[in-house]
C-alpha cells in the first residue's frame, strides 16, 4: 500500500453580487495535465472561458495534485466522532483549536477513568503535530498566525447521523 498521485485538481471562487461564493471544482485529463506547470497553464486557459461565461468574479482559486492510497482497506477500530480537542495560544491575539479525528486512545493521560478524556499535551505524538503549526515550519493557522502554545486538551464526541 502506498500514496499514488490521482492527478492534478483545482477549485474556482466565484462570488457574487451579494458575496454570495459558489465553488467549482475541476479534474485534469491525466493524458494531457503531467505535471503542475502543465496544471496551472490549464487552468488559467479555463478561468479565461470560465469568466466569458460568467457575471460573477474570480475571487480565488487553487491547482493541487491529490495523492490516494492504491490500496485502501478501512481501518477496524477508528470512529472518526471520537476527537481530539486541543486548545492553544496563537501569535497576534487569542486562543485557536485543533481537532484530530479518532485520537488514539494511548495519547490521552490515562488509558481509564478521568484521565482517559484528556489528552496528554507532552505526548510526543501530540508536541509533533501541533509544532507543525509553529512559527518557523511549514503550516500556519487561518490568517496567516501561528501556534504559540498548548493550552489543553480533551476528548469530545461530535455528532453523526451516518450510524
Amino acid at each position: 500500500m502506498a500514496l499514488v498521485s490521482d492527478g492534478y485538481h483545482s477549485s474556482v471562487s466565484l462570488h457574487d453580487q451579494g458575496n454570495n461564493i459558489s465553488t467549482l471544482s475541476y479534474e485534469f485529463n491525466p493524458a494531457t495535465v503531467t505535471t503542475l506547470a502543465l496544471a496551472l497553464t490549464a487552468q488559467l486557459a479555463m478561468n479565461t472561458v470560465l469568466l466569458a461565461t460568467t457575471d460573477s468574479k474570480i475571487k480565488s482559486y487553487s491547482v493541487s495534485e491529490r495523492y490516494g492510497e492504491d490500496a485502501f482497506t478501512l481501518p477496524t477500530a477508528a470512529q472518526n466522532e471520537n476527537k481530539a480537542s486541543i486548545s492553544f495560544t496563537k501569535s497576534g491575539f487569542g486562543q485557536g483549536n485543533l481537532k484530530i479525528p479518532a485520537i488514539k486512545n494511548a495519547l490521552m493521560v490515562a488509558a481509564t477513568g478521568a484521565g482517559n478524556n484528556q489528552v496528554d499535551l507532552a505526548d510526543s505524538a501530540i508536541t509533533n503535530y501541533t509544532d507543525k503549526f509553529k512559527t518557523g515550519d511549514d503550516y500556519v493557522i487561518n490568517d496567516g498566525e501561528f501556534l504559540v502554545e498548548l493550552v489543553a486538551g480533551k476528548r469530545i464526541h461530535s455528532k453523526n447521523n451516518r450510524g
